[in-house]
């Protein structure tokens, strides 16, 4: 006679099936499905991750290190803080009259504006490098302007000549004059001058009058005044 099965026990082959388990069932312990599907996805991430790593470190052996990049325009940056592109970016303000900081969003070995005053923002030592960089580019720059105002700035203009005849139609010809810019220096100069008044006051900005010197003046026009009315008058006697 076979032996009878009760109602609910488990199959004598259970151990050759497998056996779902619910989350929070009572075999917590036994993974399910979705739990081992979310264990390999971050396995192979983690995975992944180190190959990255290990294929930084390999790449740093063969270029020289830098530091994390960020992605401006079509160029990748620097991002983090490097006291040897911070001195680099310095030294440029400290001996070049030109350089701007419109030159670092555009030089892919640079910072942007925006972390680079990061840097300023967390270094200390490096916002009085960079002032003291400016200072000396604006000395610089003064020179430049004395520079300018002996040397011409050549420009280019040319002229288009047509003549028209009876028998041969009209012809054209072209004349290029090499003359000296002058409208275009002094725009330049203009701009320079007001440049250095607002980043330089104390130095290169212009001075009020000062009330001594207004009396000073406004003194000395009174008294040539009174000399013309005395001399009118000993004329007319």
């Amino acid at each position: 006679m076979a032996p009878s099965k009760k109602k609910g026990a488990p199959p004598a082959s259970a151990s050759s099936k497998s056996v779902r388990r619910r989350p929070g069932s009572k075999k917590a312990g036994i993974p399910t499905r979705a739990e081992k599907s979310a264990a390999n996805k971050a396995r192979y991430a983690e995975l992944v991750r180190t190959a990255t790593l290990e294929g930084a470190a390999a790449a740093r052996k063969i270029y020289p290190p830098t530091n994390p990049r960020v992605v401006h325009g079509d160029k990748s940056k620097p991002v983090e803080y490097d006291a040897g592109i911070a001195e680099r970016i310095c030294m440029m303000f400290a001996t070049d009259p030109g350089m701007n900081l419109l030159k670092l969003n555009g030089n892919p070995e640079l910072p942007t504006v925006w972390h680079f005053y990061e840097w300023l923002r967390d270094n200390p030592h490096l916002e009085k490098f960079y002032s003291r960089a400016r200072e000396l580019q604006a000395e610089l720059q003064a020179a430049e302007l004395e520079e300018w105002s002996t040397t011409p700035l050549l420009g280019t203009r040319k002229t288009v000549r047509t003549k028209t005849s009876d028998t041969s139609g009209s012809e054209s010809s072209e004349e290029i004059q090499e003359y000296d810019n002058v409208e275009r220096a002094k725009l330049r100069t203009s701009v320079r001058q007001w440049l250095l008044s607002k980043n330089r006051p104390r130095k290169y900005g212009v001075a009020p009058v000062e009330s001594e010197g207004g009396n000073a003046l406004q003194e000395l026009l009174d008294s040539f005044r009174k000399r013309d009315q005395a001399l009118e008058g000993d004329g007319n006697a």
